[in-house]
């Protein structure tokens, strides 16, 4: 894991124009987790990354953030 130091969140959010150094916190520790996750490989299950986070995210909107992040363990469909 990278090292974090919570004090730059403010400046981070200033110079991206991010209204809420909170986003910034939050969205260095779900880019930590998805890390961590992708790194899984369990048989027979899919993890997926889904919800508002995901699509704050996907298409790089910085002004809102949903409280959670949604991450459902699918099982995969035999072919």
């Amino acid at each position: 894991m990278i090292d974090y130091d919570y004090t730059l969140c403010p400046d981070i959010a200033e110079e991206e124009d991010i209204p809420d150094p909170a986003f910034v916190e939050k969205d260095f520790f779900v880019v930590q987790l998805l890390n961590l996750l992708q790194k899984f490989n369990i048989d027979g299950y899919q993890i997926i990354f889904t919800g508002g986070t995901c699509l704050s995210k996907a298409y790089e909107n910085t002004y809102r953030m949903s409280e959670d992040i949604d991450i459902p363990i699918a099982l995969e469909v035999a072919n």
